[in-house]
């Protein structure tokens, strides 16, 4: 029987070898010198070839504590073995070659990170077909050979916008390989048969929540019954030049400025101040909330702390046709009339925007949505947010 080469791909995983952010490799020290706490997650896993895989990994919760850096280490380990059988009727010298390509995307990379790797074996002569498969001069085998077994990667960052929040991290990986004879007759039989495993270890080193800037003491987020939160803390020697804003922040990254405090009069006493938030009536969900005190033209920001609520009769969002299948308009609906200027974001895994557009309603609870370039198939989100209040409504998206 004669067959022309089959081909069986094969995959090599080496994801962070390409997605970390840039690396400072500054030391990874509390404001006071003191040695961070560390949060660790491990991940070990095998994967198939030529096929794009989305990776996640747990954000780190901004209320447990600040986060000042963050390492990666991976480890993989890959295997190969092939089968090679002539089947001319002559002896010939045969070339096997290997060849990859991967790319990765995801937060701080940019642009998208590409690699490649090529591997010959050979060249190997084998001698004209005897006609039994799996056996004899004609045939032969090759490995297993340990393609990699090492660390690859292990770097530090100190830009950790992207790890903060209560979600996970996506990362999407693209790869494809082949492995095949290139020299040698147009006639045989191969086959080849990788093993691949990753270890990934990533480690969040973050300060103590109760390290403060020294002249923040005590800072507390309450929440009250009527579902009102009330923010207090104490300045020890409190400086006129001082101001105090509170900022909040529905994903623990991104904060907005909600208001602010005027400073004690007396130079060096000590002050003790409160805000009171009124959050939305019905919200729902996580509220973080820190403090931005800026003396003169310096800046330094408390920890963060949060709230849950836990809001009744919480508006929804809806969204018409779910999934879309070649259809431009969407229908959004609320479960009560809505007031005031939406921006409608959507997003794909990644976190990149697709679509930003925005609506004014007035005391209506549908909204009509045409999109002028439908996004490729995928899973995505959609937020309306109400710019006035920020207030958000998020739901999932299917497009087929």
């Amino acid at each position: 029987m004669k067959q022309r080469y089959p081909i069986f791909p094969l995959l090599v995983f080496i994801i962070l070898i390409f997605y970390l952010p840039k690396s400072t490799y500054a030391q990874c020290l509390c404001s006071n010198g003191s040695a961070p706490q560390t949060i660790e997650h491990n991940m070990a896993t095998t994967f198939s070839s030529n096929k794009t895989s989305v990776f996640e990994m747990p954000q780190f919760d901004p209320s447990v504590g600040t986060l000042v850096c963050v390492n990666a280490r991976a480890w993989v380990t890959s295997v190969l073995r092939w089968t090679l059988e002539n089947e001319e009727e002559m002896p010939l010298a045969y070339r096997v070659r290997y060849t990859r390509w991967d790319t990765v995307t995801g937060p701080g990379i940019n642009p998208d990170v590409t690699g490649s790797l090529v591997k010959y074996y050979g060249p190997h002569t084998l001698q004209a077909t005897d006609y039994t498969p799996g056996s004899g001069p004609d045939f032969m085998t090759m490995g297993p050979d340990t393609i990699y077994k090492q660390k690859l990667f292990e770097g530090t960052t100190s830009d950790v916008m992207d790890y903060l929040g209560s979600g996970t991290i996506s990362f999407v990986y693209k790869t494809g390989a082949l492995c095949y004879p290139d020299q040698g007759g147009d006639y045989y039989l191969f086959g080849s048969f990788p093993r691949n495993m990753v270890e990934f270890s990533m480690t969040y080193s973050y300060c103590d929540p109760d390290v403060l800037p020294l002249n923040i003491q005590h800072f507390q987020v309450v929440k009250q019954k009527n579902n009102s939160i009330s923010l207090s803390w104490t300045a020890p020697s409190e400086n006129k030049n001082n101001t105090y804003e509170i900022e909040i922040s529905h994903d623990g990254a991104q904060f907005s400025s909600i208001g602010s405090v005027s400073t004690g009069l007396i130079k060096g006493a000590t002050t003790e101040y409160q805000y009171q938030y009124n959050p939305d009536q019905g919200f729902s969900g996580k509220l973080y909330f820190r403090l931005k005190q800026q003396e003169n033209k310096q800046v330094t920001y408390s920890i963060i702390k949060f709230v849950e609520l836990q809001g009744k009769g919480r508006n929804g969002l809806h969204i018409y046709p779910n999934p879309v299948i070649n259809q431009k308009r969407l229908q959004v609906d609320f479960d009560s009339p809505m007031n005031g200027t939406f921006a409608i974001d959507l997003t794909n895994q990644m976190g990149q925007t697709v679509f930003t557009q925005q609506y004014w309603l007035t005391d209506n609870k549908t909204l009509q949505i045409d999109l002028t370039n439908v996004p490729p198939p995928g899973m995505y989100f959609l937020r309306a947010r109400e710019l006035r209040s920020n207030q958000s409504f998020t739901g999932k998206l299917a497009i087929q």
